[in-house]
């Protein structure tokens, strides 16, 4: 655990699939906005690898963590998905709100389950992810292969939790706004199943 003195931020992301909408927060500490807005654009770019090109994501953000109003728009985090599996030109999801279980693990033994959707159909049989995905194991480790590098689906994901674990943090809830902080660094990454993520769809 560290103790925050310098600015943190979190980008934030809206998400649509069909009638489904999703939000998604991550936090950043210790970096200056330069830097806050190169990892928000990047884990955009990121996620949109990963997501059916049947679904979006139509805001992006990185807003200081202070009381006052303050949003920077990354327009280049945005955009359809861009999943294909050839021949396909098109891809959809499995079910909208079907999504991704994930837990991260910090520095100090705490854990954090996220929920990540939507989930291309391609890579979803009977409710279950059609082959195992790989854990990032501890302590996370770079480099990262590019955005678009993974071979195949799975790879692809692994890079993206790998990212997030590399650049993103766990911080304690109920401190002031803009006031001092604590935080953890993301030591682990665990892809755990298939869950069900509620939402409704977001509006522009």
């Amino acid at each position: 655990m560290a103790a925050g003195t310098g600015t943190l931020w979190h980008a934030i992301y809206k998400i649509n699939a069909g009638e489904w909408g999703f939000n998604m927060k991550f936090h950043m500490a210790e970096i200056d906005e330069a830097t806050a807005r190169s990892r928000g654009i990047e884990i955009g770019q990121r996620f949109r690898k990963v997501m059916p090109t049947e679904s979006e994501i139509f805001f992006a953000a990185i807003s200081k963590d202070n009381s006052k109003k303050d949003s920077r728009f990354l327009r280049a985090a945005t955009g359809d998905g861009q999943h294909l599996v050839s021949p396909a030109t098109t891809s959809t999801w499995d079910n909208a709100r079907s999504s991704l279980s994930v837990r991260f693990e910090d520095d100090q033994g705490g854990e954090v389950t996220r929920k990540f959707a939507p989930i291309p159909d391609s890579v979803v049989t009977g409710g279950q992810l059609a082959s195992p995905m790989d854990d990032i194991l501890p302590p996370a480790m770079g480099p990262v292969p590019a955005a678009g590098a993974g071979v195949d689906w799975y790879a692809e994901y692994k890079n993206l939790l790998l990212y997030l674990c590399l650049n993103t943090h766990r911080v304690v809830a109920g401190h002031p706004p803009g006031g001092a902080y604590e935080y953890f660094p993301w030591v682990g990454a665990y892809p755990l199943k298939i869950s069900v993520k509620r939402g409704a769809r977001v509006s522009r």
